[in-house]
């Protein structure tokens, strides 16, 4: 889904320099998601598991602390699903658009 949202910045700027602004901001995000898991505390807790990129981060944080929980991993994993068709969508809505593909 990450990959997603960068190449949705990507299609949307019209120029190498602008797609980097537009991404940049995407990582301080998810580096922030990142660290705030390792001092947050959900045990039983299902809200965060709905968050698609958050809810990754804190799947593969149970699954290296040895604290997995199935119905949180399928959660996230369909969240995180979900998340991506929407942006393929997205996507190929702009491609599709001539406004768009006039800035190429």
């Amino acid at each position: 889904s990450f990959v997603g949202l960068i190449c949705l910045a990507s299609v949307i700027a019209k120029s190498i320099k602008e797609a980097g602004g537009y991404i940049a901001p995407l990582y301080m995000i998810v580096m922030i998601m990142s660290f705030s898991v390792m001092f947050a505390n959900f045990k039983d807790k299902m809200w965060p598991y709905f968050v698609p990129i958050y809810g990754n981060i804190i799947s593969i944080k149970d699954v290296i602390t040895f604290e997995t929980d199935i119905p949180s991993a399928i959660t996230a994993c369909i969240s995180t699903l979900i998340l991506t068709v929407v942006l393929v969508i997205l996507i190929i809505k702009a491609f599709d658009s001539e406004k768009m593909m006039k800035n190429i």
